[in-house]
């Protein structure tokens, strides 16, 4: 029962991401809602293995561990500049914020997601 509680989440977060990249099957509502939830889930990730992240910066590691600390800390900037990139494009759930349509957020946001 255990080992299914700790896979509920990847599995539905991994989920939430296929939807997401399915723009053009949905509108752009349905995207937008689908990113925000796997944000939020992805906040309660990172709050529920903090531990883990802070101790990722504090052991001492061989050639595979860094190669392990660099791939994750590219994945933690992706995250950041989607989030970024997806508040300041947005049309539908955070308007407040959107900036004129800029052709080169947009780039950036479609870089970084796929």
């Amino acid at each position: 029962m255990a080992l299914i509680k700790r896979l509920v989440l990847p599995l539905v977060m991994a989920t939430l991401l296929l939807c997401s990249l399915a723009y053009w099957w949905l509108d752009n509502l349905a995207h937008e809602i689908f990113g925000a939830v796997l944000f939020s889930l992805i906040g309660w990730h990172v709050v529920r293995n903090r531990n883990g992240l802070i101790g990722m910066f504090r052991a001492s590691y061989d050639l595979s561990g860094a190669v392990t600390l660099v791939l994750h800390l590219l994945i933690i900037v992706a995250v950041v500049a989607l989030l970024v990139t997806s508040v300041l494009i947005s049309k539908s759930v955070f308007t407040l914020f959107t900036i004129q349509d800029n052709f080169y957020i947009r780039d950036i946001h479609w870089f970084v997601a796929y």
